[in-house]
């Protein structure tokens, strides 16, 4: 479970294979799902861009 001032998450698995505990399906989602690039971020540029020529911006940074 992630807690923070900011988030506050809860998840819940249910599965009807029986050949899959509920770690096994913890373990299948995390190697699935979890990428490290979870999360969110914020932009600030001092030009006046749109969101989306200042994300290709951020993006093509070296």
């Amino acid at each position: 479970m992630i807690n923070s001032f900011l988030v506050d998450v809860d998840y819940f698995i249910r599965t009807k294979l029986m050949e899959l505990s509920e770690d096994g399906a913890v373990r299948l989602l995390e190697e699935k799902f979890i990428t490290g690039r979870e999360g969110y971020f914020c932009l600030k540029f001092s030009k006046n861009l749109t969101r989306t020529k200042a994300l290709l911006t951020y993006r093509k940074r070296t």
